[in-house]
Formats: structure tokens, sequence, C-alpha cells
């Protein structure tokens, strides 16, 4: 155990040291007028790249969409403003960002890989296309999501050969979830499309009664509505129509994981720790857990393993499982994305490493503990390296 814990502690220092440094830009806003953030402000994207736009193929594009929750009310969304301004406006931004976890893989070869972060400022998962008057903000994660897809097109020529990475984190995912097929229809048909989800599987299990929450799917909802997500539904939006179709009249539903995974098609690895740890939060629960609610963890994470279950079984796919007994959330931008180890030893860089090896077909990399959350996070008896 020692000497375990000073191996990933040596890991963890080096990838903190080494982090990748990219550069702002701001998006075109004569081409793409609507990609704004939540204040008007125009969006915009880091990228850090080693090739040239005269580089032939095969070349990578890591496309990777960046958390950060979301608001859904004029209550949420003024109390947003007021306490995370930086998640609504494009304003403070940095000229460079350094940036870890995926972006500093060896999984891909640097000399060919253009990394592109997108930050987050529409508060609405990467998703709306809105000017909502009533509560003074715009929601134009779409927009944003169009036009660094555009631009990364027009500039680099992706097409046949090249491999697109298109992915992000927590709400970064959710946005990824629901354009995954979007871009390898409307943008890279000609290229191979995979997606990284990290913590969209969102699953529908009611907050504890004694919680005073209204819960995820309640949320996601409002934000379909607020967002405008449901007037861009169709082709040229992000609710597609087979999904749509299975839950007519509750379309809000292919925004939330649970029900939108069984229809995303293209490649993809979906990461999610068992016990997530901002579901649990946003379902009232707090760190240290009482009695109840370890008892509530503890379905929460019989749920999950059910929902992996279930998509597993629900069709033919082309996708790598990753799970870890743990309590966390979106760890792929961090030093957790080489330090935690699953039951089987897998960091999210392994399940990384060996979804790029052989993204068709079905890969199970995931890992449960069924002894209730308290005996299964306590110590790091299941999940190692936390």
């Amino acid at each position: 155990m020692f000497r375990t814990s000073w191996l990933i502690l040596l890991i963890t220092i080096f990838h903190q040291v080494s982090a990748r440094t990219l550069n702002y830009e701001k998006l075109n806003s004569t081409l793409f007028p609507l990609a704004r953030c939540n204040d008007g402000s125009t969006a915009g994207m880091y990228t850090s790249t080693t090739i040239d736009s005269s580089a032939t193929s095969p070349r990578t594009f890591v496309i990777y969409l960046s958390s950060g929750g979301w608001c859904y009310s004029k209550a949420t969304c003024d109390a947003r403003w007021l306490t995370a301004r930086s998640l609504m406006s494009s304003k403070g931004y940095k000229e460079t960002e350094d940036v870890g976890g995926i972006f500093d893989s060896e999984a891909l070869d640097d000399s060919t890989v253009v990394w592109i972060n997108v930050p987050y400022c529409s508060s609405d998962g990467h998703m709306g296309n809105s000017d909502n008057s009533d509560l003074g903000f715009e929601f134009r994660g779409h927009e944003i999501v169009k036009a660094v897809l555009q631009t990364t097109k027009d500039r680099w020529g992706v097409g046949a050969g090249d491999v697109v990475v298109f992915g992000g984190a927590s709400a970064g995912a959710r946005g990824a979830m629901v354009h995954l097929d979007y871009v390898q229809n409307h943008f890279f048909n000609e290229s191979e499309v995979l997606g990284v989800l990290d913590s969209p599987l969102w699953v529908d299990l009611d907050p504890p009664d004694w919680s005073g929450k209204e819960g995820l799917l309640k949320q996601t909802a409002a934000v379909y509505d607020v967002a405008g997500v449901g007037e861009y539904s169709g082709p040229d939006g992000v609710v597609t129509e087979d999904c749509s179709s299975a839950h007519k009249g509750e379309e809000y539903k292919c925004l939330f994981g649970e029900y939108r995974m069984p229809f995303v098609r293209p490649p993809h690895l979906l990461v999610s720790a068992e016990y997530d740890s901002f579901q649990l939060g946003q379902d009232g629960l707090s760190l240290p857990f009482d009695d109840k609610s370890n008892f509530y963890a503890s379905l929460f994470g019989h749920k999950m393993h059910s929902v992996f279950g279930a998509l597993a079984g629900s069709q033919a796919l082309d996708a790598t499982f990753y799970s870890q007994p743990c309590y966390n959330h979106a760890i792929s931008m961090s030093s957790k994305y080489f330090q935690t180890m699953n039951s089987g030893g897998l960091t999210l860089d392994d399940a990384f490493k060996a979804f790029l090896s052989s993204p068709t077909g079905f890969t199970d990399l995931t890992s449960y503990c069924n002894e209730g959350f308290s005996a299964c996070t306590a110590d790091g008896t299941k999940c190692s390296g936390e």
C-alpha cells in the first residue's frame, strides 16, 4: 500500500507539472453572430497544436467541452451571475490556460493532434439556443458548439482519414452526448468520429423526501424550455427524431443521460463513478453521510449499476464503458484521470487508450461494489487512489 501510494503521487506530480498550455481565441462574430455567452459577449475556444494547416491525414482533433453546471430559472440564473460570472461571460477569459488530465494523455501522437477546449459560458449544458428576455440572458450553447466545429473544419480541412474525438466532462459531457450524432452527420461525415463522455449518465432516481430537492430530471425539463432546446430539435438540433419519438410528450428526457444514451450511435467511451458526487449533491447529500444518506447513496449506486447494464443490453453497441466504485465526478481534466483506479486496477487513461485502440464493438471496463456506500468507499478499499 505504501509503495502504491508513492507511485500514484509521483504520477500525479509528473502530470501536474506537464499540463498542456492552450491559447485563447474569440470565435468570429461576423461568421457566427449567435455564438455568444449568457451576457452577450462573444464566445471562444482554447487551442494547442504542433501541426499546421498543411499537414496531411491522418490527424486527430480533440474537441472537449468544459464543465460547470447550469441554471434553469430566474432565481438560479441570477444567483449564478452573482457567484459564478466566469461561467456566463467571456470577458474575464485569460489568453492562455493550462489543462491536464486527458489533455496530457500519451494515448495520442502529439505531433498529429489538434487540442481544443471549449470554455463554458452558456449555462445550458452546451445545448441551448434562445434569447430568453424573461430571464435576461441568452442561452447559445448549441450555436457555440456549431461555431467551434465549423472553425475547426475550415481551418484544418478536416476530412477523410482524420479522427475527431468529441467529448467533455460533466456539463460538457452532456453537451457532447446530445451533439455526438449531429457532429458526425453534419460536420465530419468523412472522418471517424469518436465520443468521450465523462459523467453525463444522470439516472432517474427521485431525491430522498427529506432533502427538499427537486431532482435533476425536473431541472432538465426546465432547461429544455428555458434554453429553447425544444425549438431546435430535429435534423439541425440536439433532440434526435428517434429519441423524441420514444419520449413523445416528454422530449426533455432526450437531454437526460439514462434516456438519451440508448440513442447515441457513434463509437463512444462512457464514464461514470458508481457514486457520482455531483448527482448525489444535487439530491441533497453532503459528506459526512449519516445513516439515511448512506442508505440513499447505496440505492443510487445500485441504480447506476443497473442503468449501465440496461445500456449494455439495449442494442449492438460500439462503446467502451468505464466505471469506478468511487465517490467522485468528472475526473477527466484532473490528476485523478491518471490516479484513480477501479477494482480492475484501471485508470481512466487506461480506458481511453483501450477505447482508441478498439473503438468498435463493446468493451466492458466497469467495476462496482455491492456492499453499500460506506463499505465501498471507506479507506479506499474499493476505490484505489482517491
